[in-house]
């Protein structure tokens, strides 16, 4: 059987047809089969990715949690320190304006007679500031006949609004009674008292 030159031309042409078809489908099944592997390595690199980007987001949010926590502690802390800060100055101006009045010179006293007590013995230095000096020496002239006791007061002044100082005559115990001293020592108990008004 002999083959016409247009038979033979068609079937060499279907034949490099089907051939460029099993090449293409071949190449098309390689691509996809390197697709899905490429595909399946990359979903793996960006789900490894996103969950490191999510982890840090965490430690990122905890971060700035404790941070603006420790923020706010800071700011709670400094607001109640200008509150107590507050107080004292406000109590400073108070013993100011009593200073001249009978109710000062009364305060006095009993912080002369409570530093004898708690010093014990029956000599005591007193130092106080100059402008309480005429004071003081009134006061402790009245302490000397009633609880049969001496002091003598200093002559360097005190750097002070109000108060005394009182020590033993050998100078080894100490009392400080000025008022910044005392508003010291109530620092905490101030700062206390303004935390619990801040908590009703």
């Amino acid at each position: 059987m002999s083959m016409s030159l247009e038979e033979l031309i068609r079937e060499v042409v279907n034949e490099a047809f089907s051939q460029y078809e099993k090449s293409i489908d071949q190449a098309l099944e390689e691509g996809l089969s390197r697709l899905r592997q490429h595909k399946s390595e990359t979903m793996e690199r960006l789900k490894n990715e996103l969950t490191i980007i999510a982890r840090e987001a965490r430690i990122e949010a905890v971060k700035r949690i404790g941070q603006a926590e420790l923020d706010a502690k800071r700011r709670y802390l400094q607001a109640i320190e200008e509150l107590v800060e507050s107080v004292i100055k406000e109590s400073i101006e108070r013993v100011k304006e009593l200073k001249n009045s009978e109710t000062y010179e009364k305060s006095l006293e009993v912080l002369m007679r409570g530093a004898v007590e708690a010093i014990g013995g029956r000599s005591f230095r007193i130092t106080c500031s100059e402008d309480d000096r005429e004071r003081v020496a009134r006061v402790a002239r009245r302490i000397e006949k009633e609880m049969s006791v001496e002091f003598s007061i200093e002559p360097v002044s005190l750097k002070t609004i109000g108060g005394i100082r009182i020590m033993n005559k050998e100078g080894t115990v100490q009392l400080d009674n000025t008022i910044e001293a005392r508003l010291e020592r109530l620092r905490s108990e101030i700062r206390t008292m303004i935390i619990k008004e801040l908590m009703t």
